[in-house]
């Protein structure tokens, strides 16, 4: 079959096949091989400045590109649609607010990444049927085990969720952990860059948490640029992912991929109970639900630095929990999407 993967809503100003700047383009990507692998002729439509062929896929310019095929899956958005000729139509969602044009009822999957986003989702779309709604979560990659960073932390997630938190908690965290530090993998500069002209709440964190990392050079790292496997090494590093979540949009947050990788690098995750974490991680996380109260994460966060044993017995149980997600699951949870398409238009 021809699957095609509408992915402009991810590539607006840039190119996918380029610099990578989070989770969704190593999703797509999985979407992309998991799609390849069933035998499919597989094309992407992104914001390609050129065709290319990479890895048995096409890449496509977001002008021109085939229109035709007979699997279309449409991320985030729905009023493009008109623009390919198809027989299933298949809507990844890492969002749970996709745009749908009224088309919705055309839909012969949304793919959530849980329960939780299946259900937020239909709670803001009603018009969204629940046997639309199929969940393929996302997988982790194993890695090997290395040597820890005595109370090291980690933070691998867009700063506008919560790393304010851990700038105004990190004062009493230094008084009852001195050695305490922390690596932030997010590339911080760009995140900045974004806001240099913008005068709200946003922009005034950003800039608080900058003061804050020039005023700890010695415990606040800002490591900005790295590769995917930077980025791993340094969540290999870390005894603890802290992650006092506080998302833009209340219900935005079904999962988190950085929490995967984390668990997978044996780090103690420790989350805000809020949203769909609690769902995904619930045999996993240790909780402190309110992100604001910065004395009990500082508390928290404290008991749980200076416990060498508890460190070790999270450490091994965020391994096990990982090792049970591998991104194998997900690429056969999409093989057999695809395939059911191709076994119901067979048979119809």
């Amino acid at each position: 079959m021809i699957v095609t993967i509408d992915a402009r809503e991810y590539t607006v100003t840039r190119p996918v096949t380029g610099e990578k700047y989070g989770a969704t383009e190593a999703l797509l990507w999985r979407i992309a091989r998991a799609a390849r692998k069933g035998g499919h002729h597989v094309n992407v439509v992104a914001n390609e400045p050129e065709e290319h062929f990479i890895e048995g896929i096409f890449w496509w310019t977001p002008r021109a590109f085939p229109r035709k095929c007979d699997v279309l899956i449409a991320c985030e958005k729905l009023d493009a649609i008109r623009e390919f000729t198809f027989k299933t139509l298949f809507a990844p969602l890492n969002k749970i607010d996709p745009i749908l044009a009224d088309n919705e009822g055309q839909v012969d999957a949304f793919v959530c990444l849980s329960k939780n986003h299946s259900e937020v989702l239909r709670s803001l779309n009603p018009s969204i049927h629940e046997t639309q709604c199929v969940v393929i979560e996302p997988g982790v990659d194993a890695v090997e085990q290395a040597q820890k960073v005595h109370n090291r932390l980690i933070w691998c997630n867009s700063p506008d969720r919560g790393l304010i938190h851990i700038a105004r908690m990190w004062p009493s965290l230094l008084e009852k952990v001195p050695d305490a530090s922390i690596v932030v993998t997010y590339n911080f500069a760009r995140y900045l860059k974004n806001l240099l002209y913008v005068a709200d709440n946003q922009a005034t964190e950003a800039m608080e948490i900058l003061e804050w990392a020039a005023a700890n050079p010695e415990s606040v790292h800002i490591k900005d640029g790295l590769t995917d496997e930077q980025v791993r090494e340094e969540q290999l590093a870390a005894e603890v992912y802290a992650y006092p979540c506080d998302p833009p949009h209340a219900g935005s947050m079904v999962h988190c991929f950085a929490a995967m990788e984390a668990a997978a690098a044996g780090c103690a995750v420790v989350l805000s109970g809020v949203d769909g974490l609690p769902e995904v991680f619930a045999d996993v996380a240790e909780y402190v639900n309110d992100p604001t109260d910065h004395e009990a994460w500082a508390e928290y966060l404290a008991a749980l630095l200076t416990d060498e044993e508890r460190k070790a017995a999270l450490s091994a149980r965020s391994r096990e929990w990982a090792s049970a997600r591998p991104w194998s699951k997900h690429t056969e949870g999409w093989e057999a999407l695809i395939a059911s398409a191709q076994y119901e238009k067979a048979v119809a």
